[in-house]
């Protein structure tokens, strides 16, 4: 009888084992999969606000998949297309038959990704599953999705493989850009999605020095910065009115708020030496693009700080993911005239409050 019993207990034992497993298995496929347009597209990681990149471009079986800050090549722009009822990614740096793949046969905890030939009509292992997020979207992995795509730190050049999905984990969390949605900056014309890439305004802040450029005749804009943040926002459509000689340290205080241009730009104002972050917290950390910054001192080649005079004024291309993005009328650290700068809104703030008398405020055009 002790037997009879023991065999049933047993028996019920491994019932509730698989049961187990069949409840852990439909928590890990208990998720939403949806279906996107496919294209080319950039995959920006949440977490470190860097992009899903092909290391150093290469294009042999192995060659690592890592994040690095965006720069527009080929490396970081992936063909994105269904197989089944899931997707492969392509790199532009490489042929259609080579694809982001994950190491081994079998997926599972800290395994490696990389690039890898097409096997037959694509292995599990190359294969994605995209779910839609808070935020963006999972890839999981179609051979167990169990794991997800993961960057593993915030740096260039950081390696991503693959982990357990954890729900609101942003290392697993990556926001798709369509390369349909870049546009080219063009007088009279500025790209105002609510996103723009790092390269995009990179480049449009180059295009944008040379273009001021040719419509002013200058070669440079030495002691001219009032001219050459006006012949910026001329040039992107932001602000076209006549000509204004203002001094630097007058715009803050010439440009009303909530006035809206005749572009339909609305200014919005922000006082004092910490404009720019009460802008950011204002706007609840997003991105940001068009901004003017007004000084009460010049700068004074050679000097540590700068004295009353005209003051100074320069324009903010944008605030992306906490950095600044701008250029300037002098040269920086070796760098020419129109040069493309980056700083953290602090290190802005605290360099400008050194050398120009920190900012008298910030006018913000929204559209």
């Amino acid at each position: 009888m002790k037997r009879y019993f023991r065999r049933i207990l047993c028996s019920l034992i491994v019932v509730c084992i698989l049961v187990g497993n069949l409840g852990m298995t439909a928590v890990a496929d208990a998720m939403e999969s949806v279906n996107i347009r496919e294209g080319n597209y950039n995959l920006k990681n949440v977490y470190s606000g860097k992009y899903l990149n092909v290391s150093d471009g290469k294009t042999v079986n192995g060659t690592n998949i890592n994040i690095y800050e965006g720069n527009g090549t080929k490396s970081q722009t992936y063909k994105i297309y269904k197989i089944n009822s899931s997707y492969a990614l392509t790199p532009n740096c490489t042929s259609r038959g080579k694809l982001v793949n994950v190491k081994g046969n079998k997926v599972k905890a800290n395994a490696n990704v990389m690039l890898y030939e097409k096997s037959g009509k694509g292995h599990s292992t190359q294969r994605w599953v995209l779910e839609k997020v808070s935020g963006g979207y999972v890839l999981r992995s179609a051979n167990n999705t169990k794991y997800a795509l993961t960057c593993t730190n915030n740096k260039n050049g950081s390696n991503v493989n693959m982990q357990a999905y954890k729900k609101g984990n942003k290392k697993q969390i990556w926001k798709l850009e369509s390369k349909k949605t870049s546009s080219n900056t063009t007088e009279g014309s500025n790209n105002t999605r609510k996103e723009k890439d790092v390269w995009e305004i990179k480049s449009q802040i180059t295009k944008t020095y040379k273009k001021c450029s040719e419509n002013t005749g200058r070669s440079n804009f030495k002691k001219q910065c009032s001219l050459y943040v006006y012949s910026q926002l001329k040039v992107l459509g932001v602000y076209q009115t006549p000509d204004t000689y203002w001094n630097g340290n007058q715009w803050y205080s010439k440009l009303k708020p909530n006035a809206v241009t005749k572009t339909g730009y609305t200014q919005k104002k922000y006082s004092g030496k910490s404009c720019l972050s009460k802008i950011v917290g204002a706007n609840k950390n997003q991105n940001l693009y068009n901004i003017v910054v007004s000084f009460p001192n010049s700068y004074v080649d050679g000097k540590n700080t700068g004295s009353g005079g005209a003051g100074h004024v320069l324009f903010i291309h944008g605030i992306i993911d906490g950095k600044v993005y701008y250029s300037d009328n002098y040269r920086y650290c070796g760098m020419s005239e129109g040069s493309v700068i980056v700083k953290t809104v602090s290190e802005f703030t605290n360099y400008f409050s050194y050398h120009y008398g920190g900012p008298t405020g910030a006018i913000h055009f929204v559209k």
